[in-house]
């Protein structure tokens, strides 16, 4: 049985690693759209590990604090309105529904909501204006949208992947070497 000690710790490392991911948008200027992905990937761990109720406490100290110290708010915004509960999201979706296409369509329901949110944050919280989304009467927002929808899909093939990498030849690397009465 795992620890309320190492559940502490784990849940504690892996919110400070996704806050240090966030907080290379300030150094690396296109980190904007892969900071929020990577930081969120990392909180797989967690429900791996312990179980989503852990998970979500991660996700929560890691997007409060990302909040406050990361510089880019649009990154924060990724990072809070979808990539950082994504893999609690997917692992709920995944345990609790058997077709592959009704799962698909739940979580690509659930990213275009977040991205819907997102644009609209921009446009009323950040003071954005709608015109800067327009070029030739083409309203960009849906071309951004139908484009994300297939950069997510691929994001969360990968993300199995890397889930499948983690389980089958990480964890037993990571954690193997533990001998206290934690049981993976």
């Amino acid at each position: 049985m795992k620890t309320r000690t190492f559940n502490i710790a784990l849940c504690g490392i892996i919110a400070s690693l996704s806050v240090v991911i966030m907080l290379s948008t300030a150094l690396i200027p296109v980190a904007t759209y892969a900071a929020p992905a990577l930081a969120g990937i990392i909180l797989a761990v967690p429900v791996i590990e312990i179980n989503k109720k852990w998970a979500f406490a991660s996700y929560a100290a890691a997007a409060a604090v990302s909040a406050i110290i990361v510089p880019d708010k649009e990154a924060v915004a990724f990072f809070v309105l979808f990539f950082g509960y994504y893999p609690i999201l997917k692992q709920a979706v995944e345990a609790h529904i058997k077709n592959k296409w009704l799962q698909l369509l739940i979580k690509t329901l659930c990213f275009s909501a977040a991205a819907v949110a997102t644009y609209f944050i921009a446009i009323y919280l950040l003071g954005i204006s709608s015109e800067e989304f327009t070029i030739f009467g083409i309203n960009l927002p849906i071309i951004f949208l139908l484009a994300g929808i297939v950069v997510f899909i691929i994001f969360d093939n990968a993300l199995s992947g890397v889930i499948a990498t983690y389980v089958n030849r990480l964890r037993q690397k990571i954690f193997g070497s533990i001998k206290s009465n934690t049981k993976l």
